[in-house]
């Protein structure tokens, strides 16, 4: 009977203990959440301002227990706050440890090519928003192949750029960031690019000036 109540004891402490941890780490990244998208507030601050608030919550939580959306909202702090070469090591860090998460995957990849470029890694960046393609990720995919066409522009290499623009045409006719594809591509890529149909499908353009 002693062992018994002792065995009930370890196992119900071990359940109370679990359900207080997730209930903190939950409280730390509401609270993390609530500072970073400005919850509840008519003026909001600075976006810098507000990431380096909401970093120390996601941070506490991600100690107290390691998950995908506290380390994602670190990457986004850091980036946010400017420390780009801090953001790409904690967005490389969610894609080592949690290669299948679904939710997080794709925009980490995005954000960590955005993180290396604007820390003047544009090899590093092309080779990040290639992995789109290469391993088959379709979401935020249009979006990598305009960053990689606006790259090799800058670069000077502009008929790789041309053949990756051509590209977003032909396999997101559909994406809103297929209308700047379709004005910086030579109207003969367009035509080789568009498969029959296409032409007949809706496109929903940005607003002038949106920055993506």
């Amino acid at each position: 009977v002693a062992v018994i109540a002792l065995v009930a004891i370890i196992v119900l402490g071990s359940m109370y203990y679990r359900a207080d941890l997730e209930r903190k780490v939950a409280d730390l990244e509401y609270q993390g959440n609530k500072e970073f998208n400005a919850l509840n507030v008519e003026i909001p601050e600075p976006m810098a301002v507000r990431a380096e608030r909401a970093i120390t919550f996601f941070r506490q939580a991600n100690e107290l227990r390691p998950s995908s959306f506290s380390q994602y909202y670190i990457g986004l702090c850091l980036y946010e706050m400017g420390q780009y070469d801090e953001a790409a090591s904690a967005l490389q860090s969610l894609l080592d440890t949690y290669p299948d998460e679904g939710t997080f995957v794709p925009p980490a990849l995005y954000k960590l090519g955005l993180s290396q470029l604007k820390a003047g890694q544009n090899e590093l960046a092309l080779e990040t928003f290639g992995r789109f393609k290469k391993v088959g990720i379709k979401e935020l995919g249009d979006m990598a192949m305009l960053e990689s066409a606006r790259i090799l522009d800058a670069m000077g290499q502009h008929d790789d750029a041309i053949t990756m623009y051509q590209t977003l045409i032909f396999e997101y006719p559909s994406s809103p960031f297929a209308a700047e594809a379709r004005r910086k591509a030579p109207k003969e890529y367009l035509e080789e690019a568009t498969p029959a149909g296409v032409s007949d499908r809706p496109l929903v353009l940005l607003p002038e000036g949106e920055d993506n």
